[in-house]
C-alpha cells in the first residue's frame, strides 16, 4: 500500500520482499509491514500520483516524469532492462536512457503499468499475454519502455484505470474504451472475444485494440475502476453500472 501526504512526500507498507516499498532494500524483516516508511524519491521531487500494482509501485513526479520500483520480470518498471529495482528508477526511452515523455496520471495492472502524459496520449508498458498494452504492434510477450495504446486518432485520454489483465480509459468525448482480457464480459464490448478469434481486434480471447464499453444509450463515462475480473463505470446521471 502506498500513499501521498501533504508535502508530496510518498510513504509506503506491505510486504517488501521485491523492493516494492521504494526503501532501497527487499528487506522482509523489522517493521516495513506493519508501519509506512518513507519511499526514497529523488532528490527534490515530490508526488503528486502513486499507484501500487501486484509486486511493483509507480509515482508521478512534481515535474511530471515517473519513476517506478519493485519487481520488474516482466518489465513494468518501464526502466528498459528487466531488473528489479529496491529504489525508484525512472522510466525510459527504446535507447535505454530516461524517457522524454512527461505524464500527469499513472495506473499500474498486476504485471503491467499505463500512464496519461501531458498531451492526454496514453502509454504502457509491461506484461502484454493478454494483450493489455493495447497496441496492434505488438503480440504475446512483454515490453520494458512505454508503448502508445491505439486509441481512436482524434481522441485524447483523459483517465486510465487497470485490472489485472486489461485496461480502460475514459476519452475526452466520455466514452471508455477497454482492451486486454475478455473473459467474463469484463470488457463489456459489442463484439466479445472468444477463443481462437482473430477478428475485430481480438486475438484469441483478448482484445488488442481498444473498444468501447458498453453503456446505457445517450449516457457518458465520468469515472471508471477496474478490478482482477471485473470493471465499473460511474455515468453522469450518477448510476454505477458493473459488469
Amino acid at each position: 500500500t502506498c500513499a501521498i501526504l501533504d508535502d508530496g512526500s510518498a510513504w509506503c507498507w506491505g510486504y517488501n520482499g521485491y523492493g516494492q516499498l521504494g526503501v532501497g532494500n527487499a528487506s522482509t524483516s523489522g517493521t516495513w509491514q506493519h508501519s509506512p516508511s518513507q519511499v526514497s524519491l529523488p532528490s527534490g521531487r515530490t508526488a503528486t500520483a502513486i499507484a501500487a500494482g501486484n509486486e511493483h509501485a509507480c509515482a508521478v513526479l512534481d515535474d511530471n516524469t515517473v519513476v517506478c520500483w519493485g519487481r520488474n520480470n516482466n518489465g513494468q518498471l518501464g526502466t528498459g532492462n528487466y531488473t528489479d529495482s529496491y529504489a525508484p528508477a525512472y522510466v525510459a526511452s527504446s535507447s535505454g536512457v530516461q524517457s522524454h515523455l512527461r505524464f500527469t496520471s499513472i495506473a499500474l495492472g498486476t504485471y503491467h503499468s499505463c500512464a496519461i502524459t501531458t498531451d492526454n496520449d496514453l502509454y504502457c508498458w509491461g506484461y502484454n499475454y493478454q494483450s493489455q498494452l493495447g497496441t496492434a504492434t505488438m503480440y504475446d510477450g512483454t515490453t520494458s519502455t512505454p508503448r502508445l495504446v491505439d486509441l481512436p486518432s482524434s481522441r485524447e485520454a483523459m483517465g486510465v484505470t487497470a485490472g489485472a489483465y486489461h485496461t480502460c480509459s475514459i476519452l475526452d468525448n466520455e466514452e471508455l474504451y477497454c482492451w486486454g482480457n475478455d473473459d467474463e464480459n469484463r470488457l463489456n464490448t459489442q463484439y466479445e472475444c472468444g477463443s481462437g478469434d482473430s477478428t475485430n481486434g481480438c486475438y484469441d480471447n483478448d482484445r488488442r485494440t481498444p473498444a468501447p464499453s458498453m453503456t446505457p444509450s445517450g449516457r457518458s463515462v465520468v469515472a471508471a475502476v477496474t478490478g482482477r475480473y471485473h470493471t465499473c463505470a460511474l455515468i453522469d446521471n450518477g448510476g454505477l453500472y458493473c459488469y
